[in-house]
């Protein structure tokens, strides 16, 4: 029953913060796109696709919030295979290797989801082909479990 309570905590915590982020990044990046009309890269426009792209976003965030979480509530659990280390240097040490790891992980699971059996998760992610600063995290939820995964792995190594 911990874990659960323990999941629940952060999950709590964790999806607030992750769309206050959302729609405020994207309502600024939306405003200053809009005064900028002159640096857009394509002709077309994708604003016919915001409110279907604010919907998938929302549901991708929820879903990276529910891994994320479930990675926080094993670490609590301390369902980790090695100790963390402690000090400055280990923290800086530790986060530049999470974000090497995250990087190679997020380049091959991406290219995974290009392979011809996997494409159909991820297609939804290129359906947006003028993308707006709502796209970013649009998609499917097998694609954004696959791409976020990383994040309840790395809370427990």
């Amino acid at each position: 029953m911990a874990f659960v309570y323990s999941y629940l905590f952060w999950f709590a915590v964790i999806t607030p913060a992750s769309l206050a982020i959302y729609f405020a990044t994207g309502s600024w990046l939306h405003w200053l796109n809009g005064k900028r009309q002159d640096r857009r890269i394509q002709r077309r426009k994708g604003e016919h696709r915001i409110a279907k792209d604010i919907k998938s976003s929302v549901v991708e965030l929820i879903v990276s919030t529910a891994v994320l979480s479930l990675g926080l509530a094993a670490r609590d659990m301390g369902w980790v295979v090695m100790t963390p280390l402690s000090g400055v240097i280990a923290t800086v040490v530790s986060f530049g290797l999470l974000l090497l790891a995250y990087d190679a992980w997020f380049y091959w699971t991406h290219r995974l989801l290009h392979v011809k059996f996997m494409y159909r998760f991820h297609a939804p992610h290129h359906a947006a082909v003028a993308p707006t600063a709502w796209s970013n995290d649009a998609g499917s939820s097998v694609d954004t479990i696959i791409a976020q995964g990383f994040f309840a792995l790395a809370c427990v190594l």
